[in-house]
């Protein structure tokens, strides 16, 4: 229900990392991506695909679908233990994107993953 609310928010940044959220949830179990089904994510994320006009856009998604399928799910950050870690093609290494925070009800940065920890992706789940 808040992610819903802000895939529609008047900032751009703040649908751009409401789309960046789903798209890390959905990177995690069976249980996870039903969770964004029954909150009705998905129709608010598809609406964006096609009419937004900043850079979340479908081959984006597709990039980072294949990119999960060949080297396995990135991981949780250790850090916040809220957000799944993306990985940089340039320097080969993970950041993690930040989260929303609930309570708080903004977006909060994470300066995580420490440089010593240790990263394991997890191996890619076809659902069907």
């Amino acid at each position: 229900p808040s992610l819903q609310k802000l895939l529609s928010h008047a900032k751009k940044a703040i649908r751009k990392e409401s789309c960046w959220t789903i798209s890390n949830i959905t990177a995690g179990n069976r249980e996870q991506i039903q969770e964004v089904i029954n909150n009705q994510l998905l129709p608010g994320v598809i609406h964006l695909l096609e009419t937004a006009d900043f850079d979340t856009k479908k081959e984006d998604l597709l990039e980072r679908a294949a990119e999960a399928k060949a080297l396995g799910v990135p991981p949780v950050c250790p850090t916040c233990d809220k957000a799944k870690l993306r990985f940089s093609k340039v320097n080969g290494t993970f950041s993690c994107p930040g989260f929303f925070d609930d309570e708080a009800k903004f977006f909060k940065k994470c300066k995580g993953p420490a440089a010593d920890a240790e990263l394991v992706r997890t191996p890619w789940q076809e659902l069907g």
